[in-house]
């Protein structure tokens, strides 16, 4: 990584294809996918968090710290708050019918199965019926003891499914994650 006299790296490569980019972008997309953004708000919020590392940069004394150490801290926290911030709008959305003329609600324009259907976008009882599927599925493709551990899990805490199947609570972790691996098939990206 070439190095400016001041002992900051070269922000342009930096903040396109350096540690920096790479971790802004990876920040930026968990916060879209948590909160069901769109492309647009992720090159927004990259677009954002790179002027704010490129505006904080100057406050990075090599001396003192590691690059990666100061840009980590600083996207962990850029990204909290961005995340509270938006979160926070969402839940606090003002409905667009409000804004239209009375003649006409947006809810009017935009509901049932029509409107759902040139959006693009899956109704949210049939999206839970194929995940309850595709989970009842995978639940009875496995054997006896992991459809009990995953059924007590749906109820109880891990410290509670321990002790009353009288394993150590490592024990049932371990066999948690082994019981995790085929549930990776039906994650975001998948």
């Amino acid at each position: 990584m070439k190095r400016s006299t001041r002992g900051l790296p070269d922000l342009g490569a930096e903040l396109t294809s350096g540690f920096a980019g790479r971790l802004i972008q990876k920040k930026a997309g968990q916060i879209c996918w948590s909160l069901n953004l769109n492309a647009h708000d992720r090159e927004d919020l990259e677009q954002s968090f790179r002027l704010e590392v490129w505006r904080r940069a100057e406050a990075f004394d090599s001396g003192r710290g590691c690059w990666r150490a100061f840009v980590t801290t600083m996207l962990d926290r850029l990204t909290a708050t961005e995340y509270r911030k938006r979160r926070a709008t969402k839940l606090n959305v003002r409905s667009l019918s409000d804004e239209i003329d009375d003649q006409t609600s947006l809810g009017d324009l935009l509901s049932g199965q029509d409107g759902r259907r040139r959006r693009g976008v899956a109704n949210d009882s049939e999206r839970e019926r194929i995940v309850r599927e595709k989970l009842q599925w995978l639940r009875d493709q496995l054997d006896l003891d992991g459809q009990k551990i995953t059924e007590m899990l749906l109820h109880l805490h891990v410290s509670e499914v321990a002790r009353r199947l009288g394993i150590p609570r490592s024990t049932l972790v371990d066999r948690i994650h082994k019981l995790r691996r085929p549930l990776q098939t039906l994650g975001p990206n998948k």
